[in-house]
């Protein structure tokens, strides 16, 4: 009896349903599916390929080799006024005054190879710099600089490997989610109005992903200065705040550069870690507690095009200065970090963690 009752109430319940005008009915619908949870997109684990050029941004970069474990060449692209004239320098500790060997050399082309024979030396391990200057005489800036170390075994040359390369290989060839690095975050409001207009401003034009990342690249650090005021704190800027004071430590370089990315529909990721090879810091930089560290002191980030993963540090590639309320100029941008190899970028970068995923 309470089975017929139910079902002619169901009865009931349709023809009244039937006689009710489309616009209520409309307002009585119950929905009958929801929105599924979107599962991350992760991008394949990529084997990083070995190479003896510091980055692999063909408009400017430099390679080093060792051949026959007594001759280095050093060879490259610079396109750069400002780095006409090179200084090479081998020094067996952080000073001048341990120098072993300096060669002076001018760049005919912006395409060069130089070679030179490594004088001998009972240092166990020296360090590789390279300074730039738009003629011979005068000031030259520090083009590569704590950053390359050379070691000896026997009488043979070879470049040191970074004792943080292991730990960043494993998690660079990581596959990481795509979908989330493209979300908007706190400090990346990369769905702000502002910042999806200035990206589009940026990014504008026949441009590829690639060149994209590296338009955004170049507008942080030829528009950014690092602001020497809060060097060393753990302040932290966000996207937005930065991109309106132009200025910022790592955190804001970084957060603006994903922010920028993510807007213009790049996948990027906001990479925190330890930097080494500060001028304040002893030579040779690592050590066994920076190796087991897991405190943080730098940001930098990845972004993801043509299949892989690119590593970008705006904050070591701007050249701009935030000191006594206004920018200074220290030295023209560079490409060194711009889409760097991660065997040499280890030489001064430990991978600690992804914020983002």
């Amino acid at each position: 009896m309470k089975i017929r009752k139910f079902i002619i109430s169901l009865i009931l319940v349709s023809f009244f349903l039937s006689d009710l005008p489309s616009e209520l009915l409309f307002k009585l619908e119950i929905p009958q599916t929801i929105d599924a949870v979107v599962e991350p997109n992760y991008s394949e684990p990529v084997k990083a390929e070995p190479s003896d050029r510091l980055s692999f941004y063909d408009g400017e970069y430099l390679s080093v080799n060792i051949e026959d474990g007594k001759t280095l060449r050093i060879s490259g692209v610079s396109v750069s006024e400002q780095r006409r004239y090179l200084i090479i320098q081998l020094k067996a500790e952080d000073s001048d005054e341990n120098e072993i060997m300096r060669d002076n050399v001018k760049l005919k082309d912006s395409t060069f190879s130089h070679k030179l024979r490594i004088p001998s030396s009972d240092a166990e391990t020296v360090q590789l710099v390279v300074y730039s200057n738009n003629e011979y005489y005068g000031d030259y800036i520090s083009w590569v600089m704590q950053y390359i170390y050379l070691k000896q075994n026997d009488g043979v040359w070879s470049i040191a490997e970074s004792p943080a390369l292991n730990n960043n290989m494993e998690k660079f060839e990581a596959a990481k989610s795509l979908t989330r690095a493209l979300n908007p975050t706190r400090n990346v409001q990369s769905r702000d109005d502002y910042i999806i207009t200035l990206a589009e401003k940026i990014t504008s034009g026949d441009l590829n992903d690639y060149e994209k990342a590296l338009k955004i690249h170049d507008f942080i650090c030829e528009n950014f200065a690092y602001d020497m005021a809060i060097r060393g704190t753990q302040e932290n800027y966000d996207a937005k705040g930065a991109l309106f004071e132009n200025r910022a430590i790592c955190s804001g370089f970084a957060n603006s550069y994903a922010a920028l990315c993510r807007a213009a529909g790049l996948p990027c990721l906001v990479v925190s870690g330890i930097s080494v090879g500060d001028s304040d810091e002893p030579y040779p930089f690592w050590n066994s507690e920076l190796i087991e560290s897991d405190s943080p002191n730098h940001a930098w980030n990845e972004v993801y095009v043509d299949g892989r993963w690119i590593i970008v540090d705006t904050t070591w590639d701007c050249g701009n200065i935030w000191r006594d309320g206004k920018s200074v100029a220290e030295r023209e941008l560079s490409h060194i970090y711009f889409d760097a190899n991660i065997e040499f970028f280890s030489m001064n970068h430990k991978i600690i963690k992804y914020k983002d995923i």
